[in-house]
């Protein structure tokens, strides 16, 4: 349809445009009429032709594509991220066996290598998130308590719920050559994927019942996410002197700093709940 208006535009011009025709075949002849500002040898017409064009510059870049240099790690990083999502998919469909083991290899070469940058930066109170925290709980029940009918219904109900909501609320991306994006996505995508292709790909869990109400789903990751929640106001209590001090960022901070709105209520609702040391 606009493919049609655009053709039909070409050939039947519309009034304004019309008017702009006529107004710049008036500035056209206006331009070719003597005037002392625009005459070669009037003081200063080249001066003031040259930041005229330097002003045009600036306002209208050229249009010739810029150089892009794409160095060794963007590379690297793509290759492994296009490898690994095409591998996922493969042992989704083949092997849902291997999940488990393919999900914590990757994971703890990715946490290992954001901890490295974080703590560099000075970020990596950032890893005690609530994401991380399911993640390390899910590599645990995986390992630990692979039979444990509530564990994985918690988890399940977490992989599909909070985590998931978490990529549009954090404005997650799949980047596949910036690693640090893609640990991000990671870390909100992947455990779904674990966790459906072990309740219904595997035949460990084929014990487990077929249903789940949202009741018992909502009051099982609640109970994990209060205790996630209490664990981190403490900490955060009890260690604020010391994350001033080093200045050192936190989520929450970052929260109460966000321009979204709801974000910074939330925090500062839980600010005003916990006292001022929380504040960092």
């Amino acid at each position: 349809m606009c493919d049609i208006f655009f053709s039909f535009s070409l050939f039947f011009p519309s009034q304004s445009a019309k008017n702009n025709n006529n107004k710049n075949s008036n500035a056209e002849n206006r331009s070719t009429s003597p005037s002392p500002l625009t005459e070669p040898n009037a003081p200063g017409a080249d001066q003031g032709q040259t930041s005229e064009n330097a002003s045009q510059a600036q306002k209208y870049p050229s249009a010739s594509f810029p150089t892009v240099t794409v160095h060794l790690r963007d590379s690297i990083t793509f290759t492994l991220s296009v490898t690994s999502l095409l591998l996922t998919t493969y042992f989704m469909g083949a092997y849902p066996e291997w999940m488990a083991a393919w999900y914590t290899v990757w994971l703890c070469a990715l946490l290992l290598l954001r901890f490295v940058t974080y703590y560099l930066s000075a970020w990596h109170l950032f890893m005690i998130d609530y994401c991380y925290f399911h993640n390390a709980t899910l590599v645990l029940v995986l390992f630990l308590y692979p039979n444990s009918v509530e564990l994985d219904q918690m988890l399940f109900t977490g992989s599909h719920g909070m985590l998931l909501w978490a990529i549009p609320l954090w404005s997650n991306a799949a980047v596949f050559h910036d690693y640090d994006k893609v640990t991000s996505a990671y870390l909100h995508i992947v455990p779904s994927l674990l966790q459906y292709s072990k309740r219904w790909h595997t035949e460990s869990m084929n014990e487990l019942p077929a249903t789940l109400s949202m009741g018992r789903a909502l009051y099982l990751h609640a109970c994990m996410y209060i205790f996630w929640q209490i664990s981190y106001s403490i900490f955060l209590y009890n260690e604020s002197q010391q994350i001033k001090s080093r200045r050192l960022t936190t989520s929450f901070a970052g929260c109460r700093r966000s321009p979204r709105g709801a974000r910074r209520a939330s925090c500062s609702e839980l600010q005003i709940c916990l006292g001022p040391p929380i504040c960092s």
